[in-house]
């Protein structure tokens, strides 16, 4: 959907002109407006810059925009509020019949998912929505940058693998062992895939992608030596973690959990600990 770009100032001074983008009835409801723009009115935007002040981020880095919004069937011009610097979005959304009632879309920021909120009953509710999204945004500004720690942990494990490894094949104990740790591997997955709240087509994408790659290492391990199938893994593993883009806690215990079975396999630890 193409967005009309205003600066922030601008927007902003706009909106507090405005008098009947966002009309309030008397239990705070959306009255209907079909096809007329319903941006928001100045008290919001005065509560949105006071969040964002509170939150500790710089208002003059954030833009305000207007976006297409509403029902499929009387789409209307919306407010959409851009942090750029992270590819953040959050915006006021509506829908039902006549765009009669409150929801949002929001983004926090470049490593975490876009949800969408559709039982938002009154403008302190999506004010409290949009509070949080501020918090989540604020927080992947200020983590460390996940992409880089992510590629220096892959390096660390891949220089565990000696050159001089054997690529041996694997035993029919050890294929039962790693299908087993596998299994619970991809539970790990699974369920780090279920906190992100994704779109319910979205999930089952990523849910598909899991059980595609570890079924083919599962399958690889009939076929590959031990050599190639621990960096097949290595490679497998950090690609879906980097594609799905799970949290900072999730990705940890994902890595080690990969770590341990590698290191098992190059004959680093006798036992693998439990999943």
């Amino acid at each position: 959907m193409a967005l009309l770009i205003l600066s922030y100032s601008a927007l902003w001074t706009q909106a507090q002109d405005r008098e009947e983008p966002r009309k309030l009835s008397g239990n705070d409801g959306i009255e209907k407006m079909p096809n007329i723009p319903m941006l928001l009115r100045p008290r919001h935007t005065s509560d949105v810059q006071k969040a964002i002040i509170e939150t500790g981020l710089d208002v003059a880095k954030f833009v305000w925009k207007q976006a297409s919004g509403g029902d499929s069937q009387s789409p209307t011009a919306v407010s959409l509020l851009v942090y750029p610097e992270m590819d953040a979005h959050y915006k006021f959304d509506y829908w039902g019949t006549g765009n009669s009632k409150i929801s949002a879309v929001r983004k926090p920021g470049l490593h975490l998912p876009q949800d969408r909120s559709l039982d938002l009953k009154t403008w302190e509710e999506q004010l409290a929505h949009f509070k949080e999204w501020l918090k989540l945004l604020k927080a992947d500004i200020e983590a460390p940058n996940w992409l880089e720690i992510l590629t220096k942990e892959r390096e660390l494990l891949e220089s565990s693998i000696s050159a001089s490894d054997e690529n041996e094949r694997f035993t029919e104990e050890e294929k039962s062992i790693v299908s087993e740790q596998l299994d619970g591997i991809q539970e790990l997955l699974v369920n780090a895939l279920k906190e992100q709240n994704l779109p319910l087509e979205e999930h089952k994408t990523k849910l598909d992608l899991i059980a595609k790659e570890v079924l083919y290492l599962k399958e690889g391990a009939d076929r590959l030596g031990k050599k190639d199938w621990k960096n097949t893994a290595i490679s497998t593993f950090f690609g879906l973690i980097s594609t799905v883009a799970f949290s900072s806690e999730a990705r940890t215990t994902i890595i080690n959990a990969v770590k341990n079975l590698v290191d098992y396999l190059s004959g680093i630890h006798l036992l693998l600990p439990p999943i």
